[in-house]
């Protein structure tokens, strides 16, 4: 639920072309692995736990995010720090409209700082830990 929100607000805020790749016709934004054919830079947001927050009358969850950005291992690291920190902008303290549509409301979203995150390739890459509390409306 938190991924498909935070890929909304980045398939709208990403508009300039050198941001992201595009792969089979769309922003190389994924919420799933990132496939092996994928154009780079890509973003990769991933859903990883959280815990509850509520109240006795209604469901809700602090709920944590890895959004990560790569790109090519011929590139400078200089690109790809500058799109991990633009990403961090756009969903640090954003309202996420998305998730009024799924019936919850945003009490809290908050974006770590990058940190470097290589994959298990060696292609440069940067972390942005994101952290959303959410409740039932």
């Amino acid at each position: 639920m938190i991924d498909i929100a935070i890929f909304k607000l980045l398939d709208g805020a990403l508009a300039n072309p050198a941001d992201v790749a595009l792969y089979k016709g769309v922003k190389a934004i994924f919420t799933a692995d990132l496939p092996d054919d994928a154009a780079l830079p890509a973003v990769v947001i991933n859903e990883i736990g959280g815990r509850d927050w509520g109240t006795r009358a209604k469901q809700g969850g602090e709920c944590v995010v890895d959004v990560t950005v790569l790109d090519h291992k011929k590139e400078s690291q200089a690109g790809i720090r500058a799109l991990a920190w633009k990403v961090r902008k756009l969903i640090n303290r954003s309202e996420l409209p998305e998730l009024a549509i799924l019936g919850y409301g945003n009490f809290g979203c908050y974006a770590d700082p990058p940190r470097k995150a290589p994959d298990e390739f060696g292609f440069p890459g940067f972390t942005i830990q994101v952290m959303v509390r959410v409740l039932e409306s």
